[in-house]
């Protein structure tokens, strides 16, 4: 069901282990004065703001602007500094569906009635508006906020009602509630964007529930260059022509993570005055429904300005095949590629398509369909080739696996390679004897990971790296940074018991600056029931630093190193007898730090 707000009150599932490490990023800057101004003259007499350049104005305001105190502050003097303050402040926004940002979205909406009628946005006539100042919106309600605004649904689902409603019941308060929710929410939110964000840049759109066409030719309408959709679900079979659509939607960068929509009786009900007038006239009934032609017309109508694309869909129903038609799509800028995602049936013009662009960083999913084998075996070496990232090898296919491995051999001049959960005897036969053969000398970054052995006892430490294979990647002179991994990935059940001596001594390159060694299994690991975890934690926590310190003596570069679940940093404290390489911690508990190591290491794409 993608039309049930009840399922907004529910959080995705992200694991059971913290992964907060690195995930703080940089504010989006704010705009110069002059642009959130929108023309209108400055007013007052303050030297800084009449006689500083913009761009140093704005260099100043990029100092303080996380400064809450001193923003609201500046924000007291005068008209103008009020607007300076905004150009912070409102930089970067998210509906979040909490009370707060539910009136501000009111706000937004008063004001781009009100710029409907007047001609001239730099009227003095009225106060300066907040929506030029927002660069980025975040749509991505809270489940606890939702369940709090539909109290009487959550309870009647979730709650003590849950046995004494009928269904009926249910399904009226089911009802009542998204509509509310489009209602006075989701709606307002493209009206605002539209009207009131002139300056607006990136849209990152996490709302799960059914999109229709009308969106899709709202947001593709905004000046937009960054979009993220993550997790979409939609139903119509929409194609983005013009004149509905631009013929060009300048997009710089575009993260799809698109589903087709579950609920085929809403779609089924849906009276044919609502249904989309560009509905592809070949797919009229459920069973026949594609992603292909909303997809395919969204490329197109920025495949010119695509420098960065992630690409993920799902079709458990309907037509499962991906196809960019008849003619080519060509991608003159595109850098990034990440199609790791589920990426359904594609046929071979979209995978030669993606193949032919002048890529710098690539991650893919490895796919058995005689489409990709086809379009792999064709692909030429990309020559700009930086990085390469593949999520996982598996034995099963043996065709597969040797293309993958041919087309690794055909990029040695890459300089950061990922090659995620892979059987040990592929890695240990073929692949690390490939990368340590003296042809990789760009090679600055390797992570590889050894899937978990067939184990009876789910928590018996038998994951191991070979010797060997330590030392074949301890040849590789190139190295700058290193991330070895081996047994189960997730959870509790953690089957590496590190011998760090046998580390040091295999991987002895005093060049390497950032080591990661996931996952590690420590001897009576915590159980989280008390004063007992604590004193387990703080032991674990010591070993690690000074494992981390035996790093640090033979790798006289190492910045950090991530072992144990501890993001460990290398410090130099002078003492009496000369200056001596300490580990401290980076964090304040244990962290998986998956983000940060697959950004480190891999192609990471935030949601």
């Amino acid at each position: 069901m993608n039309h049930d707000v009840s399922e907004l009150m529910i959080s995705s599932f992200s694991g059971n282990e913290n992964d907060e490490f690195g995930k703080d990023k940089d504010a989006r800057l704010p705009l110069l004065l002059p642009k959130v101004m929108e023309g209108r003259p400055i007013q007052s007499t303050s030297l800084l703001l009449c006689r500083l350049p913009p761009e140093i104005l704005g260099d100043i305001m990029d100092l303080i602007a996380d400064d809450k105190a001193t923003l609201s502050a500046l924000a007291l003097v005068n008209s103008d500094c009020r607007q300076l303050a905004r150009s912070c402040q409102f930089a970067d926004v998210c509906f979040d569906y909490s009370p707060n940002s539910t009136l501000f979205l009111f706000q937004l909406m008063k004001e781009g009635i009100t710029r409907l009628g007047q001609d001239d946005p730099s009227a003095t006539t009225r106060p300066p508006y907040i929506g030029p100042c927002i660069r980025r919106v975040a749509v991505k309600p809270r489940p606890n906020w939702v369940a709090h605004a539909h109290a009487d649904l959550y309870d009647a689902i979730f709650g003590h009602a849950a046995n004494d409603l009928s269904r009926e019941q249910r399904n009226e308060l089911t009802k009542n509630a998204t509509d509310r929710y489009l209602g006075i929410y989701r709606n307002p939110i493209q009206i605002a964007m539209k009207l009131a964000m002139p300056n607006l840049e990136a849209l990152l759109w996490h709302d799960r529930l059914c999109l229709d066409g009308a969106f899709f030719r709202t947001v593709t309408s905004l000046p937009i260059r960054h979009l993220r959709l993550a997790g979409i679900h939609t139903g119509e079979i929409c194609r983005l022509e013009p004149p509905a659509t631009p013929l060009v939607v300048p997009l710089e960068s575009l993260s799809l993570r698109v589903q087709l929509c579950r609920d085929e009786q809403f779609h089924r009900s849906k009276p044919a005055a609502d249904t989309n007038a560009d509905a592809d006239a070949d797919a009229d009934t459920w069973e026949n429904r594609s992603l292909s032609p909303f997809i395919e017309t969204l490329l197109r109508r920025c495949s010119t300005t695509l420098g960065r694309l992630t690409l993920s869909y799902k079709a458990f129903a309907g037509n499962r095949s991906l196809s960019f038609g008849h003619e080519d799509l060509f991608f003159p800028r595109l850098r990034y590629l990440d199609i790791s995602g589920n990426m359904s049936k594609p046929d071979v013009r979209v995978w030669s398509s993606l193949f032919s662009a002048p890529l710098r960083h690539l991650c893919f999913y490895p796919d058995n369909s005689p489409a990709f084998k086809q379009a792999l075996s064709a692909c030429q070496p990309l020559r700009d080739l930086q990085t390469l990232d593949i999520s996982y090898l598996h034995g099963r296919d043996t065709g597969t696996v040797q293309l993958i491995i041919d087309f690794i051999s055909r990029h040695p001049h890459v300089r950061k390679l990922s090659i995620g959960r892979t059987p040990p005897q592929l890695l240990d036969s073929h692949l690390v004897p490939l990368l340590s053969g003296g042809r990789w000398s760009n090679l600055s970054s390797l992570s590889l990971v050894w899937s978990d052995p067939m184990i009876v006892v789910e928590t018996q430490a038998d994951a191991t790296i070979s010797a060997a294979s330590l030392a074949a990647v301890g040849s590789i002179e190139s190295l700058e940074q290193l991330c070895l991994s081996t047994g189960q990935q997730s959870g509790w059940r953690h089957q590496w018991l590190i011998d760090h001596d046998a580390h040091n001594d295999a991987l002895e390159r005093p060049e390497l600056g950032r080591v990661g060694d996931v996952e590690h299994l420590a001897e009576g690991e915590g159980n989280d029931d008390g004063p007992e975890d604590e004193v387990w934690e703080r032991a674990h926590r010591n070993r690690m630093l000074r494992e981390a310190e035996k790093y640090a003596a033979v790798f006289s570069h190492l910045e950090w190193i991530y072992c144990g679940q501890w993001m460990l940093g290398i410090r130099n404290k002078p003492t009496s007898e000369g200056i001596i390489r300490v580990a401290v911690p980076l964090a304040k508990k244990r962290d998986s730090c998956w983000t940060f190591l697959n950004e480190t290491f891999g192609m990471a794409d935030h949601e």
